[in-house]
């Protein structure tokens, strides 16, 4: 599977509908922040209830907060 399937089609819409032309440069200036990304993802995508504080632990630590 690739990110793209993973994140909201809004990041990806580029120069197209909607505004593309500024969601483009967003994602353009993601794409040099993969471990961004992921935090994003899995901060949009997992519930701390299910998982516990553990999930976050990774991501906090190597964004260094």
């Amino acid at each position: 599977m690739r990110l793209k399937d993973y994140v909201s089609c809004d990041c990806f819409d580029i120069f197209r509908e909607n505004g593309g032309r500024e969601k483009s440069i967003k994602f353009l200036r993601m794409r040099n922040d993969v471990r961004g990304v992921l935090a994003k993802l899995v901060e949009y995508h997992v519930d701390p209830d299910d998982y516990g504080d553990d999930v976050f632990e990774g991501i906090r630590s190597a964004d260094g907060s």
